[in-house]
This record gives C-alpha cells, structure tokens and sequence, in this order.
C-alpha cells in the first residue's frame, strides 16, 4: 500500500513535528507555516490563461475612443496612398480630441493630449495655421502647443522608440466623471509615417513587424498609438480589398484599420478591421484651403496657400446622391463646354456646314451635332440651305448671346 502520510521537516529547535511526543503548539505552527506555503506556490503557479474573469457583469464597459465612433482609443493603421493627402485629413481629425477646435463634426467625448510625430513637420505647421486662420482653432499658440506635441521623425527600432513612454507621465489628462471622480485619460501618439520612424530590417517580413508591434504596444500600455502608412494597391472604396504596405502583421496585430481611398473626384476616409460597431463607415473629406502670411528662407513676408480635409459622416444614400450630383454637373459642364466651341468656331467661319463643324470642333461628333441642333432651335445659329442640300450655319445677329459675345470681343 502506498504510504500517504505528510512528513513534515524538523524545525529550528530540534522537534519533530512527526513525532507524536513534540510539543502540539509546535506541531501546529509548523502545520500551517507549510499549508500556508503550499497556497503560495499554488497561487504563484497559476497560468495567465487560467485567470478567469467575469464574463457576464452588472455593467458592460462602452469601448473607448480617440473621435467618437471613428478612432479607437488603442493601436490604428491609418494608410491611403501616397499624395493622397493623408496628412492633411488626419491632423484635424486628432487635432479634435484636444477640445480646441471649434465645434467640429466628429466628436471626441474624452479631452487627451496628442504627440504627433511628423515626416514632415513644416506641413503640420501649414495645416495648424490654416485652421487657426479659418477660426476653427481659436485658442492662441501656448494653448496650441501644450495639447498639440510636434516632433520631428526619426527612425529607431522599436526598442528605442518605448524607451520614450515615461517621458509621457505629464500628459494624462484628467476628465470628469459623473460620480465627480476623474478619469486620467492618455495621450494619443501619431506615426506619421511607419516609414520615417520604424526601423526595421524588412517591412514585409511579418515576424519583424508583428515583434515590432507587440514591443510597442506591450510598452506603450494604455497610451493611444497611430501609425500611418500607405497601401499597396490602387485606392478602392472597398475596404476589404485595400492593404498596408509589407507585412500583413500591421494590419493583424493592431485593433482598427482605416483607410484613406479615391471615388472619382472625391477622398473618403474608410473603416476597416474594428472592434466597436457604429453606424457610418465612410467619410467623405471635404477639402478646404486658406491663405495666410508665411515668411521665406530670406525673411520676405509672403502669401501662402494651405489645404486640410474636414471629414463628415455620409450614409450610403449620401454617396450615391452626391455621385449624381458630381456626374450631373460633370455633364453640364461638358454639354456647356461642346457649345461654346461649337458657337466660337461658327462665328469664326460664318456659312460653315454641319460636316465641316463636326470634323473641325473636336470631341465627340456626335455631342457636337446635338449641340448644334440644340443652338439651331434656341435661334442662336442660323441655317440656310445650300448646293446639294448643304446647311450653312451663322451666329444668329441680334441674339442674347451673341451681343454678349460681340461685348467679350
């Protein structure tokens, strides 16, 4: 039979606790001193996988964002291709969870400050003054620059990029709670790009960037991390079809994509992979330019010209109704276009026919016969019959628009 008995070791005094003669409050002490320490091991053993959690609670925690429905407060690829203006979108989209610009269409409910590491910061700066010049920022240059971190680029591997995070300590922003509790909310830390900040011996070697990742958002903890990059192929407003440049791990091992794509004359800003539903998944960008005093390498104060996009939410409906709208006016301007040739070459070469109009306008003959026929029964064209059935056309005298054109001339 196998014996079960616990031996107990002897203790520092001498006395057995096995042996039945030892003193009972002895026996005792080092009973529960080894019961004590098996509970330790026990619990210092526990695998990470075998820490449960409650799955079903009293209250469900709401996802956290950076802009509300739109950036997830956690690890984001932003990409679009390159000259897409992704910059351009993204810095008033983030600039937006500093609480400084006025009323802005995407909301962020939680105040952070950002770190906004840039390949380019002069750009930056352009788009920060443009907005500045529009009044959408009104705070003045100190607030600006205590919510809004600019830091040049430089490439680094990811172990010495975390060595950064507890430069990071003093900018947690407290928010208030309804209980009247706060709620220290981190900062959100741009890459913009992966390019001119992550050094890595090969993009497109998932192992490197999912190391690479992990490093970084096992160190970064809590604090938000955007990484801008590009995408590999030609820009769609399928989502699902787009990719990140090298590795899928960029994609794989962060928490929300998003994309910067082209539909015809217009950008969207697209969701991708996420981990929040929301109703809109698309954004259409809305370019705005401004003009504000600048000053050259040789200290000339000058004009300069800056662009940034305002994204707003567009349904579905919304895109294809603003796809007519763009196609209709599109067409207008064409047929527009077709007559104002047409009319110009007739009052250069007055009795001219309809083939020698055709052949000599140029585009498509047949929009250029039906803008002829358009301006013959309006009465701004003249025709008269000729040899062989011929039609002579000629700027119809007297008509509004040729007295408008005689004004031009």
């Amino acid at each position: 039979m196998t014996d079960n008995t616990i031996v107990f070791p002897r203790t520092d005094n001498g006395n057995d606790p096995n042996d039945v003669r030892t003193d009972s409050d002895a026996t005792e002490q080092i009973k529960k001193a080894v019961s004590d320490g098996l509970k330790k091991a026990r619990l210092e053993e526990i695998h990470p996988f075998a820490l449960y959690l409650d799955a079903y609670t009293d209250l469900v925690e709401a996802p956290e964002f950076v802009v509300d429905d739109v950036l997830a407060a956690g690890a984001v690829v932003v990409a679009g291709e390159r000259g897409l203006g992704k910059t351009s979108a993204l810095v008033p989209l983030i600039m937006s969870c500093t609480g400084l610009v006025e009323d802005p269409p995407l909301k962020a409910t939680i105040r952070r400050k950002v770190v906004y590491i840039a390949e380019d910061t002069a750009q930056v700066q352009r788009i920060i003054a443009a907005m500045c010049a529009d009044e959408l920022i009104t705070a003045d240059r100190y607030a600006v620059n205590d919510w809004f971190r600019l830091v040049e680029a430089k490439r680094m591997t990811a172990a010495e990029i975390v060595n950064v995070v507890p430069s990071y300590d003093d900018l947690w922003t407290p928010n208030k709670k309804i209980d009247g509790s706060i709620y220290l909310a981190p900062p959100v830390v741009v890459m913009d790009t992966t390019n001119a900040t992550i050094d890595l011996e090969n993009i497109s070697d998932n192992s490197h960037v999912s190391q690479a990742v992990a490093k970084l958002r096992q160190r970064f903890g809590a604090i938000c991390l955007v990484m801008v990059g590009h995408v590999s192929k030609a820009s769609r407003s399928d989502a699902r079809q787009l990719s990140f440049i090298g590795a899928g791990a960029w994609e794989g091992d962060t928490q929300q994509t998003i994309y910067l794509v082209r539909e015809d004359d217009q950008r969207y800003l697209v969701l991708g992979k996420r981990r929040f539903e929301t109703d809109g998944t698309e954004y259409l960008i809305n370019s705005h330019v401004s003009a504000f005093d600048a000053v050259n390498k040789l200290g000339h104060h000058v004009e300069i010209k800056c662009f940034y996009g305002v994204l707003k939410a567009i349904s579905a409906e919304q895109k294809q109704e603003a796809k007519a709208e763009r196609q209709a006016e599109h067409k207008a301007a064409s047929w527009g276009a077709a007559q104002k040739r047409v009319k110009e070459y007739v009052k250069a070469h007055p009795g001219t026919t309809t083939r020698e109009i055709s052949a000599s306008v140029g585009g498509n003959a047949t929009t250029t016969r039906n803008a002829l026929s358009e301006l013959v029964g309006a009465g701004e064209i003249s025709v008269t019959e000729g040899a062989r059935n011929a039609k002579h056309h000629r700027i119809q005298i007297g008509t509004q628009s040729d007295t408008v054109k005689e004004c031009e001339s």
